[in-house]
């Protein structure tokens, strides 16, 4: 039963052939053996230009047309198909000029054969030179989609970054910071600009502690660790979180404490791409804890001084304690 519309010849699919084309070696392998003593030469337009040049049938030195590199043409023929222009150069071998006198019947048969082989390569050219122009054009769709889709991303992942009020800084697996918060610039008193791709976070910790941090981490993983990227990145590296408190250094000098967080990030592959650093500032905490202490403390002692005085002051009717 003949396959009439496209519903049943999709349920009658079953597989691809996939048959790649090579134009030369179709025109060498077939055609051109007709062609008698000649020689061709096929070009994309109406200009016989050596980059517009698609098949040469014959070795051509360079240079032999001016500055062109073509030869001089005994012949051009120019096809038009599929709104398209062709051109073919002929040239003549040494061989052409025979006593025969069927020669010119034959290459005129052979031309005919020829033109007739070029035009079902054009055709099969074009159709190729079509479904790549779809191909590239869903392709830049795609892209652009996924392009636009990013951008919303990043810029949500942005904006959740920018509206916490922690400080979230992302380094390199050279310690290089490659994106620093708000949360980061109002702890800090940097700007993104300023950091970014510029500064690693040496320049925000007291040297004397990464150096004893550095040895701390020596001796609980038993390899050196070099006051550096290394503090930061030795615990991280090894699959580990690790968190710490330290004393954090502003631009303007002044310094607070906070409590870090640092995990490795990873690629689709598992491959640690950079550190992601999170640090909380607990000056704030501790001068709210020691507010709490110094409060508890006054009232134990106003308890005790109003528990001595109702002892002192406690009596009966007739003025007896």
């Amino acid at each position: 039963m003949p396959l009439e519309t496209v519903t049943d010849r999709r349920a009658a699919f079953r597989h691809w052939v996939y048959a790649p084309f090579v134009t030369e070696l179709f025109l060498e392998g077939g055609v051109l053996r007709v062609t008698f003593e000649l020689t061709l030469d096929f070009f994309e337009g109406d200009e016989q230009r050596l980059e517009h040049r698609l098949y040469a049938g014959g070795e051509v030195a360079p240079g032999e047309d001016g500055d062109t590199g073509l030869p001089e043409y005994a012949m051009v023929t120019q096809l038009r198909m599929a709104g398209e222009t062709f051109s073919i150069g002929w040239l003549r071998t040494d061989d052409f000029a025979s006593p025969d006198a069927t020669t010119p019947v034959w290459i005129s048969s052979g031309l005919a054969l020829l033109t007739l082989a070029i035009a079902g390569v054009v055709s099969l050219l074009q159709h190729a030179k079509e479904d790549a122009r779809e191909l590239v054009e869903k392709r830049t769709r795609e892209f652009a989609e996924a392009q636009r889709r990013m951008t919303e991303l990043l810029g949500l992942q942005q904006a959740i970054l920018d509206g916490s009020d922690f400080s979230i800084i992302s380094t390199d697996t050279h310690g290089m910071i490659t994106s620093f918060n708000a949360g980061a610039e109002k702890l800090l008193g940097y700007r993104r600009d300023e950091m970014v791709n510029r500064l690693t976070p040496e320049v925000i910790h007291l040297e004397s502690e990464i150096v004893a941090r550095s040895k701390e981490l020596t001796r609980e993983l038993e390899v050196p660790v070099e006051p550096g990227i290394q503090t930061f990145s030795g615990l991280a590296s090894r699959g580990k979180l690790d968190e710490h408190k330290w004393t954090y250094v502003r631009k303007d000098g002044r310094r607070m404490i906070g409590w870090l967080t640092i995990s490795a990030i990873l690629s689709s592959t598992k491959e640690i791409i950079g550190y992601l650093s999170i640090a909380q500032d607990l000056t704030a905490r501790k001068l709210a804890e020691a507010s709490r202490k110094a409060a508890l403390a006054e009232l134990s002692v106003l308890k005790q001084a109003l528990d001595l005085h109702m002892e002192m002051s406690v009596t009966d009717a007739q003025g007896r304690i």
